[in-house]
C-alpha cells in the first residue's frame, strides 16, 4: 500500500484514499490535457476547431489517477471549453470563504535523474479569484517540491511556465495540485506538462521545439509533416471523428501528404516510431 500521499497520522484513510484508480506515472516527459477522448466540440490551444460532437478513444490523454473528493471543491470534467481536446477539469470552489485546497491528480512512481523540474499548466479562471495556484510533487522521504503558476485573474485561456531546483535520485510520488482563494472562484485546468533538465526551462521548450510539426492546417491541398522522428520506422495514422482510420502509412524525416481524396472535415494523427510518440489534429477544408 501507498500510504504517502494523503495518510498523515495512523489513522484509515479509506481505501480510495490509498490505491490509485488508475496506472502510476512512471517516467518524464508528463503531459495530459485531461481529454476524455470524447466531447461536444475539438479544441486546440482554446480555440473550437469544430462544434460537432466526437468520439475516439485513441486520443484519450492521461487522466488523473484518483476520482475526484475534495472537501469543499466541486471538481469535475467540463465538456463545453476545453484547452485540448474535447474537455478540461472543472475546478469550482462550493463556499466563499477563504480557504487553501489540495486537490490529488496522480500518482506516480519516477526517480529523478536531472535537478530542475519543468512545468508547464493551461488555466482560464471563469469567475471568481485566486490568491496562489500551484503544482505540487510530492517526495518519498523529503519535503514537497512547489511549483508556482503565476496565473493571471483573467477569463481566457492562459498557459504559465515554472521550475524548481530538486536533487538527483529524488523518488517522486503524486503530482496534486493547491489553490489559495480569498473567495469563491471557478477555473479550468486545461493542460498540465513536467519535464526534467539539467537546467532551469530546457527541457519543456526542447520539448516545444522537437514536436511534429503540421501545416498549413487547415488545409484543402497538401498537409505537410515536418521533425518527424529520424527513424525508417516512423508510422504515420490518421482517423476521423468516428476512430474510423483513414490513412496508415510508413513516412520519412519530411513527408507531405496528398488530401483532395479526404472529405471536409477534423481529423486525428498520431505519429509512432521506435523511441517517440506524437498525437494531433488538422482539418481539410
Amino acid at each position: 500500500l501507498d500510504l504517502t500521499p494523503f495518510a498523515t497520522d495512523a489513522t484509515w484513510k479509506g481505501i480510495a484514499n490509498y490505491l490509485p484508480v488508475r496506472t502510476t506515472i512512471r517516467n518524464f516527459p508528463f503531459s495530459t490535457s485531461f481529454n476524455t477522448g470524447h466531447g461536444l466540440q475539438f479544441y486546440n490551444n482554446g480555440a473550437s476547431l469544430n462544434t460537432g460532437s466526437w468520439h475516439n478513444m485513441s486520443m484519450q490523454s492521461i487522466l488523473p489517477s484518483w476520482t475526484f473528493f475534495n472537501s469543499g471543491l466541486s471538481i469535475k470534467y467540463n465538456f463545453t471549453d476545453a484547452f485540448h481536446g474535447g474537455s478540461s477539469l472543472n475546478i469550482a470552489s462550493t463556499s466563499s470563504a477563504a480557504a487553501n485546497y489540495n486537490v490529488p491528480l496522480f500518482s506516480s512512481s519516477i526517480i529523478t535523474t536531472q535537478n530542475n523540474l519543468n512545468a508547464m499548466a493551461a488555466v482560464k479562471l471563469v469567475s471568481g479569484s485566486i490568491d496562489s495556484l500551484n503544482i505540487i510533487i510530492k517526495r518519498k522521504n523529503n519535503s514537497d517540491i512547489r511549483i508556482n503558476l503565476d496565473i493571471t485573474n483573467t477569463q481566457s485561456w492562459n498557459t504559465f511556465l515554472g521550475n524548481k531546483v530538486c536533487n538527483i535520485s529524488d523518488t517522486l510520488i503524486a503530482i496534486n495540485l493547491e489553490i489559495k482563494s480569498s473567495g469563491a472562484f471557478q477555473l479550468l485546468l486545461g493542460q498540465i506538462d513536467l519535464n526534467e533538465s539539467m537546467a532551469s526551462g530546457i527541457a519543456l521548450q526542447s520539448q516545444r521545439e522537437s514536436r511534429v510539426m503540421v501545416y498549413p492546417n487547415p488545409s484543402n491541398g497538401n498537409l505537410h509533416f515536418t521533425n518527424l522522428p529520424n527513424s525508417n520506422k516512423t508510422i504515420l495514422r490518421i482517423t476521423d471523428l468516428s476512430g474510423k482510420v483513414i490513412k496508415h502509412e510508413t513516412l520519412q524525416s519530411q513527408s507531405e501528404l496528398h488530401l483532395q481524396q479526404m472529405s471536409k472535415g477534423l481529423y486525428f494523427y498520431e505519429v509512432v516510431s521506435d523511441k517517440k510518440y506524437f498525437k494531433g489534429s488538422f482539418i481539410v477544408e
